[in-house]
């Protein structure tokens, strides 16, 4: 892999001869690589972050992120899992006195630092902020949660099966004609930050909600209504201010909503079947309640809304908490 001209030569091997410590903002990052610089350095610290990882990660990355970090314990690869998408190269080298700074193009794989012509340039500025937002955004790989979060796909599944340096930007990301047209709507719309509007689950937490699999998305196998809530039972006039309004859904139409139940803690979406559409994306075989694993296969955890007018909100489906 090794040559003189390549950035894994010019950035990775000397400044590794001057330190023994590389924190990593990455919007996709390769396994392979990550084992490839900890066979061939000294004993070094490093702390990846992927930025692009609320699109999927392959189950075959995942597990061998997850076998690096157990096997080499001064290393920690993040998911990020809300907020903004990050598309940020930062690398940063450092000691107890002194650091080196890099930021560029190239992705922390080996088309990124070999294989591509990539750029990585020597900066003076302090990104510490910048880690801070993505440590706060991240979970560990070996979180004992992080299934909740993060959707890990089958490698059969991925269009270009060579696992560390084909274009790891395609490898990560398989869409469905689902995900074509959230991802359509999203853009049309500008929905890019989360904490401009209102998140609601598909599914309820188990733990908060014992009736999970008979209320909300479920709720067809208790009242033959499907709609959605919090587990914890606040009203959702807390951001809908009104009863009555409409929704424009990410299939372009424009529906009648209005809020129901005690307090207003029920979404209902007039010609919306919220469990009909699940089951339609998810293809399965019998009805039965929708759970967590198959939101994870669905890819997405959240129905998400944002204010278009004063009576008219946008909804659309998000990897959120």
């Amino acid at each position: 892999m090794e040559n003189s001209d390549s950035l894994y030569s010019k950035v990775i091997v000397s400044n590794f001869e001057k330190y023994s410590k590389l924190k990593i903002i990455s919007g996709y990052a390769s396994s392979a690589f990550l084992e490839y610089v900890l066979n061939n350095a000294n004993k070094v610290i490093i702390d990846l972050y992927i930025g692009m990882s609320q699109e999927g990660v392959s189950l075959n990355e995942h597990q061998r992120f997850q076998s690096l970090c157990k096997s080499n314990p001064n290393v920690n690869v993040f998911y990020q899992y809300k907020g903004k998408p990050t598309h940020i190269k930062l690398y940063v080298f450092y000691g107890i006195k002194s650091s080196t700074t890099y930021v560029g193009s190239a992705n922390f794989t080996e088309n990124g630092f070999v294989n591509n012509r990539e750029l990585l340039v020597q900066s003076e500025e302090s990104f510490n902020y910048l880690f801070d937002i993505q440590s706060q955004s991240s979970i560990h790989c070996n979180d004992q949660n992080v299934g909740n979060y993060i959707n890990f796909f089958n490698d059969d599944k991925v269009v270009n099966s060579e696992k560390d340096d084909v274009d790891a930007e395609k490898e990560i990301n398989v869409e469905s004609d689902l995900q074509r047209m959230v991802q359509k709507f999203n853009e049309k719309h500008d929905i890019r930050d989360l904490s401009n509007g209102y998140l609601l689950p598909i599914v309820t937490d188990e733990n908060a909600n014992k009736l999970w699999n008979q209320t909300g998305v479920n709720g067809v196998f208790h009242s033959g209504d499907s709609y959605l809530r919090k587990a914890n039972n606040h009203s959702l006039k807390e951001f809908f201010t009104i009863d009555e309004f409409k929704i424009i859904a990410y299939d372009g139409k424009c529906y009648d909503a209005k809020l129901k139940g005690n307090f207003y803690r029920e979404l209902h979406v007039e010609g919306w079947n919220f469990y009909d559409e699940l089951f339609k994306w998810l293809d399965l075989n019998s009805k039965l309640p929708i759970n967590h694993t198959h939101l994870r296969e669905l890819g997405y955890t959240s129905f998400y809304f944002e204010k278009k007018e004063n009576d008219v909100y946008l909804m659309t489906l998000v990897n959120g908490l």
